[in-house]
């Protein structure tokens, strides 16, 4: 496992206001095809992943110059599968790029 760039207290810390979040539409689609949804996938952020499930630390290439994304996998019971999660932090938003089943392990 890879050491996410972002700090998971300042993750945990922007997650737990909606405010302070911007969730790509297709991630809220995926969330809505699982019976989730944005609040949910905040309490994940917020209390179940830990640095362990971060496997990929890049430069962003689109849309956030002159950030880091994170990639996590991690299991989330109600999808009943390893899920792929993708976030960066721009200023003080915590930004959500990605929400899929991690196909590594379909």
């Amino acid at each position: 496992m890879t050491a996410p760039a972002n700090p998971l207290e300042l993750v945990r810390r922007l997650a737990e206001s909606e405010d302070n979040c911007v969730i790509y539409q297709p991630v809220m689609t995926e969330l809505r095809h699982y019976g989730l949804d944005s609040d949910d996938l905040r309490d994940i952020l917020c209390s179940e992943l830990g640095e362990g499930h971060c496997f990929k630390s890049s430069p962003t290439r689109k849309y956030y110059p002159a950030t880091v994304s994170d990639s996590y996998s991690i299991w989330i019971n109600e999808c009943g599968a390893k899920m792929y999660i993708k976030l960066l932090i721009s200023g003080e938003r915590l930004v959500i790029t990605s929400f899929k089943k991690d196909e590594r392990y379909a």
